[in-house]
């Protein structure tokens, strides 16, 4: 990667402050053998930061709506050229990008029935 360009582990981050953190950044990468739902992909997307993904999510099609990539677990070169191709975009589409971003956790935030399945997840 050009040297103006840097990946950190963060770590847990507390969640008063998640939405402020993640919104310093560009990209959320998640190459997660395993996840239901996967709250990290939403809290990202509501900050504007489009995420790098397995496919091992329900999320599918992102790269479509601007919101990042859905990649094969164990297909390293389609996630390096995801890497690529966020690192050289220009402001202009990472704004785009990020806006997207915020309208798709907006519309997943408000299906009340995923809402409704994840308070009954947490609640038992």
């Amino acid at each position: 990667m050009p040297t103006n360009i840097t990946a950190t582990y963060k770590g847990a981050i507390d969640n008063t402050q998640l939405k402020e953190a993640l919104s310093q950044y560009h990209f959320s990468i998640l190459p997660t053998m395993h996840e239901n739902y996967g709250h990290s992909i939403v809290e990202s997307w509501a900050a504007g930061c489009p995420v790098i993904i397995s496919d091992n999510t329900p999320w599918r099609k992102l790269e479509k709506e601007k919101c990042g990539w859905d990649i094969l677990l164990n297909n390293s070169n389609k996630f390096a050229e995801a890497l690529n191709v966020a690192t050289a975009m220009n402001q202009q589409t990472f704004n785009e990008w990020s806006t997207a971003c915020v309208e798709k956790a907006k519309l997943v935030m408000q299906n009340n029935v995923a809402v409704d399945a994840n308070r009954k997840l947490f609640a038992t």
